[in-house]
């Protein structure tokens, strides 16, 4: 027999060797069948190759100078090729006979299943969420130790550990979730901040945050009454912040300011603008010896329009601005701008605009109209201010009109102009995303940024009161924004969360799973609760499946684990 018959011939015959093979392993990965299968596409494409010649390649180079030598195997089991196969075309996948489904176990098909499962979903932890954080790891956290020094403040913490605001953090959040949520997260939040000794920067980050996230919305994030709500809270921030810095002026200059016993936003007012009224151009008229237009638009800055009324009562024997005056009173009334009124006042100001000189009285158009440069927009809160306040008294606010203040902060000017001096201005930045209700993009700012103790802990705030856009896959990018709208962003807090946790997991495991108790309801690619594949992690990762998930009594009851701590959060 040549050697073209004697590889057709062994090509044939490997079917009944491999049959009578004894696999007593059927949890084995490779099936007897498969391994079958396989071989048989090997000898099969060799076959065809020396049938095809287009190899010059002796059989005695391919199979070595004997060949092999299979046992015969049973006629009805011969693969027979008909058609010669193209190498350049894909080769038709090999589907195994019905009988090897038949011939499985099912129990033990739904194991390796399982187990597949899971083996997917410790990929998903491993890859997609702990190998691709954007910022720098924390220090390793140590254990919390209940024989801890306490604090002045009466909070227990291990004194070894470097970042004892980490700890602080997570016992709010931990007495949270052991309330069922009925406790104040906000408030909690606050008395962390507190505690843990937060100022500076971070402490401003937190004022911010604070003053717009503060209760649960009453409606959709996107809705018209929470951009209405968020609006309102961010200019109310904005007028406590105006006068504060007006009540520290008074206070340093007692004597010049001669505040006397006169309360209230108007007194504060008068008294700061003794210590330094600034515009050479005040126009039409005083009060009390200072500029009324001056006075009129201090009132106006610090939230309390009615408070300059004496003011705006003698600004009416003056017709060049009737509209101005007519638009402030109604507005000290209702709130809110009138839609005819807010029409007659442009006509006013495109009237008016060439030959008006006093920089407070412009600064009022532009508060009422928005759209408009001011020369008092000087620090950060003022320009803010001029760029939400005509939203907030705006009669017909829409969410266009909101995004547009959007794109201007986030990305007509952006990191480059708030940051242009590096990673240590990001307070600004992150002042001006917040306030503008771009909470995603302030959030991912402080990862960035290094801040991750707080960034977590703001991300946990701002979803447990329903104001987080979060992203649909767990997969996902820390951030991504939306390709149709690029104001609108979502945060991957499940990608956040595992990355934080990643230091302490092993060491503080009660702690780890208060935090991923947070993630429940997302899921993995696999359709497996991201919490839920957190527990089982953290039971293979330590071996302590007792104390998570509690132990069986001897009288046949269960006892309690960690994981029960977390019950009481839906009882």
């Amino acid at each position: 027999m040549d050697n073209h018959s004697s590889i057709a011939t062994t090509s044939g015959e490997s079917s009944a060797m491999i049959s009578s093979m004894d696999f007593e392993d059927h949890r084995n990965a490779f099936a007897p069948r498969i391994v079958e299968s396989e071989i048989f596409k090997i000898l099969d494409v060799s076959e065809n190759l020396w049938v095809k010649g287009s190899s010059p390649v002796k059989t005695k180079i391919v199979f070595g100078e004997r060949g092999v030598i299979i046992p015969p195997r049973e006629k009805e089991n011969t693969y027979e090729t008909t058609e010669t196969i193209n190498l350049g075309e894909e080769l038709p996948a090999e589907v195994p006979p019905a009988s090897y489904f038949d011939e499985a176990d099912p129990d033990e098909l739904e194991q390796d299943a399982a187990r597949i499962k899971v083996e997917t979903d410790r990929a998903f932890f491993n890859h997609m969420l702990l190998s691709r954080p954007a910022a720098p790891a924390l220090a390793p956290a140590q254990p919390y130790v209940k024989d801890a020094v306490a604090t002045p403040r009466g909070t227990f913490v291990n004194p070894l550990v470097k970042d004892r605001r980490e700890l602080i953090f997570g016992d709010k959040l931990k007495k949270y979730l052991r309330s069922g949520g009925k406790k104040n997260i906000c408030e909690l939040m606050k008395e962390a901040v507190a505690e843990s000794g937060t100022d500076g920067v971070l402490e401003g980050v937190w004022s911010d945050v604070t003053a717009v996230v503060y209760k649960k919305t009453v409606a959709q994030r996107d809705d018209v009454i929470t951009t209405a709500q968020l609006l309102e809270d961010a200019c109310d921030y904005l007028h406590r912040l105006f006068s504060d810095h007006m009540q520290t002026v008074v206070e340093r200059n007692l004597e010049r300011a001669e505040r006397g016993g006169v309360p209230g936003v108007r007194g504060l007012v008068s008294a700061f603008l003794k210590v330094g009224a600034d515009d050479p151009n005040a126009e039409d008229d005083n009060i009390d010896g200072l500029p009324i237009w001056e006075v009129t638009y201090h009132c106006v800055r610090a939230g309390d329009v009615s408070a300059a009324k004496d003011a705006l009562t003698r600004l009416q024997s003056f017709p060049q601005s009737a509209t101005l005056v007519a638009a402030l009173n109604h507005l000290a009334d209702n709130g809110k701008l009138d839609g005819d009124l807010k029409k007659k006042l442009k006509v006013e100001w495109r009237h008016n605009s060439s030959h008006i000189k006093d920089k407070h009285k412009r600064a009022l158009y532009a508060a009422l109209l928005g759209g408009l440069e001011s020369a008092l927009s000087d620090t950060l809160e003022n320009w803010l201010w001029f760029k939400l306040f005509p939203l907030r008294v705006d009669p017909h606010i829409t969410p266009l009109l909101y995004k547009e203040v959007q794109k201007s902060i986030a990305i007509d000017y952006g990191q480059q102009y708030f940051m242009a001096n590096g990673r240590s201005e990001f307070q600004y930045f992150f002042t001006a995303l917040w306030l503008s209700g771009q909470f995603e993009r302030a959030i991912e700012l402080l990862n960035e940024c290094g801040q991750r103790v707080d960034c977590v802990h703001v991300a946990v705030l701002t979803h447990r009161l329903g104001y987080l856009r979060m992203t649909e896959n767990s997969t996902d990018d820390m951030l991504v924004v939306d390709n149709s709208e690029a104001t609108r962003c979502y945060l991957n807090l499940a990608r956040l969360i595992v990355a934080y946790t990643k230091n302490f997991e092993l060491l503080d495991v009660p702690r780890s799973l208060d935090y991923f108790f947070l993630l429940k309801g997302i899921s993995t690619p696999t359709g497996s609760d991201v919490f839920e594949m957190a527990v089982s992690r953290s039971v293979y990762l330590t071996g302590n499946a007792d104390v998570i998930l509690g132990t069986l009594a001897k009288e046949g009851g269960r006892l309690p684990g960690l994981i029960d701590e977390c019950v009481c959060f839906y009882s």
